[in-house]
This record gives C-alpha cells, structure tokens and sequence, in this order.
C-alpha cells in the first residue's frame, strides 16, 4: 500500500513581476506530521515563512508578496512534511 505524500504545484503566475506584486502557491498535505512552507533566496536565506506547524490533510493555497526591496531573481519554494521535502522555482522580475 502506497503512503500518502505532500504535493507542491508550481506557483502561477511564475515567472510573476513586481507589477502584479504576488503569486499563488498550491499544495496538499498528508497530516500526517508537521509541516513547514517557506521561501528561500539564492543563498539559501529564509525569505518568507508562509505555513508551519500540524494542518490537516487536504489541499490548501497561499499567496506570496515579496518585500519590496526584494531583488530579482530565482527563488526556492520549499514544502517540508516529516522527512519528505519538496521544492520549486519561483522566478520575480522586477
């Protein structure tokens, strides 16, 4: 029997510009065990800690706003839950 696993969609619009000033990331979890969603500049750094902790199983949404002064670039969406991580490009333009 196969074990449920978390899904990270691809942001849309991606890339996105600072002129739409947002994007929309999807994903689904088991519930299983805690989970965490953040982004990740080039360097690694936590840019934006958009969900953590228990949520129940289902498919959720959240929208990201990057700061202002955040520059252009690739950034890593990252979904952690328990020991299974899950990652996407998200590319902003300014």
């Amino acid at each position: 029997r196969l074990r449920p696993r978390p899904v990270l969609q691809q942001n849309a619009p991606n890339p996105f510009t600072a002129t739409s000033g947002q994007t929309r990331i999807g994903y689904s979890v088991t519930g299983l065990a805690p989970m965490r969603l953040e982004v990740l500049d080039q360097f690694g750094r936590v840019v934006a800690l958009l969900e953590e902790g228990w949520k129940e199983g289902g498919t959720y949404s959240v929208t990201w706003t990057p700061p202002a002064d955040a520059p252009s670039g690739v950034y890593l969406c990252v979904l952690r839950e328990g020991d299974t991580v899950k990652t996407r490009n998200i590319v902003y333009t300014r």
